[in-house]
Parts: structure tokens; C-alpha cells; sequence
């Protein structure tokens, strides 16, 4: 959308990924993730993260590890008071490894100071996604300017209005907001 116009993208080099993000400067008022995600429930710190493009491309095949920003190197990224949103999938997935301690992507945006978080529990379809963050980004940061819960429920409104076959959860509730609703 139009309202995006101003974002800026981080372009990292190849061989400094995913170590690179540690400096990063990502302390703003909204970070946004687009990439593919995975979430390992038998490791959820290692196995899981976000994968970075290199060059221009999303990793695939037996590059990709080299690729994720596991948790641990999301953790130690400075994101206080940013409102942080994933569009990868499986990153609002974790693991409780000990009572109260639930680790996974979500885990570490919300450890290195990320005021809320919005990220998808399972695969999701991109055209849905696509649908619900335009409506989410409009209603939040557009004209209407709306609270984060708003903009939430009417991004879901927005997906379960665009299609017929979008009326199933599949395609309008993967994504959950996590953090102050403000």
C-alpha cells in the first residue's frame, strides 16, 4: 500500500548473515519480517527462526540453515518498544521447556524488547496473508489509524469478506496479536 512507501528495506551482505542483524539498526516504531519462518517443536531455539535473504533470494535446500536467525540471534537484536510483525510462517509457534519458559520466535522478538508482536501459528497462504496485511497496515497506519486490536480485527474481517473459500480459519486467524493491544 501507499502508506508503505516510506519503509525502508535492510539489505544485509551474504556472508554476514544471520550474525549481521545483531547490529542492525531495528529500533523502530514498526519492524516487519517478510520472509519464510520454521519452528522445530524438538528444538525450538536451534531449529527454529527466520531465514534471510541472500542475495536477493530466499535460501532453500541445504543452504537454508546457514540462513536462519534462530532465536538466540533474535533475542540479542534491539527492539525496544517496536511493534514487530512476521509474516513467515509457523513464528507464532513455541515450546514450554520448562514451566513458564515458552521458547520459539515469538519468545526472543518479545526478549529483545519488542513492544507486540504479530506472527502466524501454522503455514499460511500468501494470498491470504497479503489480504490480511494490507487491510491490517490500512486500518492501523493509514487514515483510520486505529488501535492494534482494531486493525487486527479488521484485518480478519477483511480476509473472511474477500473470498468465499477464505471464510475458514486456515486463512483468516493464523496470525495472533501478542503484547499491548494499544
Amino acid at each position: 500500500p501507499a502508506l508503505l512507501r516510506s519503509a525502508r528495506a535492510l539489505q544485509l551482505e551474504h556472508e554476514e548473515q544471520p550474525a549481521a542483524l545483531r547490529g542492525a539498526p531495528l529500533a523502530a516504531r514498526v519492524v516487519h519480517f517478510a520472509t519464510h519462518g520454521a519452528f522445530d517443536p524438538a528444538a525450538p531455539l536451534e531449529g527454529s527462526g527466520l531465514f534471510l535473504a541472500a542475495e536477493g533470494r530466499l535460501p532453500s535446500g541445504e543452504s537454508a540453515a546457514a540462513h536462519l536467525a534462530s532465536p538466540a540471534v533474535l533475542a540479542g537484536l534491539e527492539l525496544r518498544g517496536s511493534r514487530v510483525i512476521v509474516s513467515a510462517c509457523l513464528c507464532g509457534r513455541s515450546r514450554e521447556v520448562t514451566p513458564g519458559e515458552a521458547l520459539g520466535v515469538l519468545w526472543a522478538l518479545l526478549q529483545a524488547g519488542a513492544a507486540s508482536v504479530v506472527a502466524a501459528h501454522w503455514r499460511t497462504d500468501i494470498d491470504s496473508a497479503m489480504t490480511f496485511f494490507e487491510a491490517f497496515y490500512t486500518a492501523w497506519l493509514g487514515t483510520e489509524g486505529v488501535p492494534l486490536w482494531q486493525a487486527h480485527r479488521h484485518a480478519v474481517q477483511a480476509v473472511r469478506s474477500a473470498r468465499p473459500s477464505y471464510n475458514h480459519p486456515y486463512h483468516w486467524a493464523p496470525f495472533v496479536l501478542y503484547g499491548p493491544w494499544t
